[in-house]
């Protein structure tokens, strides 16, 4: 069962997971080595999709980039699960090379240990522990990802909104969970009219403006393997940068300024063409008469 969002709920769920997890731990197949999952071949990725939908039932095909997503995710964890384990407690240890971890390919690990000794590797872990930190307070799911939790919140008919979902992940204990659901609270309050403060969107914001935005690619309480896109699905393409969408407004506008010069331009022309065709009939009809008197005259 899937929910809007493609993401796997109920009983399967855990089950398709550890499926995932099963084939991205296979150092034969997507090698520990490579530096990020978008070094895995194409090919392979087209495997794992195709290995998905032979052992599930009427799989949607907007699963396969939450599908692929979620291995990206998988394969990330199970490396950083491998350094914490296995380097992390050894590294001053002269023989750790030769300490191969359990269902590790020897050579990988060889390589894995030399690299994270260096100094760029070193530099990365730092900056990523930095980044953790000013996370905020970290959810307690566990091995419960946030589309099951929101769709058990859904069936018991709680309400589901960003906020929500943030605090039923979080114990509302800790201090700093506690400072972020009176801010809300505070917040909401302000909100006029009164009536809009029940409403999800207004939620939604005065959420984002407690905790911050969404970040790259990621939208807080759905988890890295959503797509943004999916979530915002009325979103303008973030590839189109503003110097686009100026360059693109202003010649919407400089188009629309010359169709109503043209059309001013053209009924100006149109009226001065009219004025003169009218002088010239009456200088014709003055003319005439003017003939015609000096005519009688010399006649008379």
């Amino acid at each position: 069962m899937f929910d809007s969002k493609f993401q796997p709920v109920g009983e399967r769920a855990t089950q398709l997971k550890s499926q995932l997890g099963k084939i991205v731990r296979d150092g034969r197949r997507i090698p520990l080595t490579i530096m990020d999952w978008k070094s895995v071949d194409d090919k392979v990725k087209e495997g794992i999709w195709n290995e998905v939908k032979t052992n599930l039932v009427d799989v949607p095909e907007g699963y396969k980039p939450v599908c692929l997503k979620s291995c990206n995710y998988l394969w990330k964890d199970h490396k950083s699960k491998t350094k914490s384990n296995y380097f992390v407690p050894n590294k001053s240890n002269p023989e750790l090379s030769s300490m191969v971890p359990p269902n590790i390919i020897a050579d990988q690990w060889t390589v894995l240990v030399a690299y994270w000794n260096t100094e760029d590797a070193k530099a990365i872990a730092t900056r990523n522990s930095i980044n953790r930190e000013t996370r905020g307070p970290s959810h307690n799911t566990g091995r419960k990802n946030f589309a099951q939790l929101r769709y058990e919140m859904e069936q018991s008919e709680e309400e589901s909104d960003k906020f929500s979902v943030w605090k039923k992940a979080r114990k509302e204990s800790n201090p700093e969970v506690a400072q972020v659901i009176n801010e809300y609270n505070r917040k909401l309050l302000l909100v006029r009219p009164v009536e809009d403060q029940k409403l999800t969107a207004v939620k939604d914001r005065v959420f984002h403006d407690v905790i911050g935005e969404d970040g790259h690619g990621y939208c807080r309480n759905y988890g890295s393997t959503v797509p943004r896109n999916l979530v915002y699905p009325q979103e303008p393409l973030e590839t189109a940068s503003s110097n686009d969408l100026i360059a693109k407004i202003t010649e919407e506008v400089t188009e629309k300024l010359k169709e109503s010069f043209d059309k001013k331009l053209e009924d100006a022309i149109k009226m001065l063409q009219a004025q003169i065709a009218n002088n010239m009939d009456c200088t014709i009809a003055q003319g005439g008469r003017n003939t015609i008197t000096h005519g009688l005259g010399e006649g008379a």
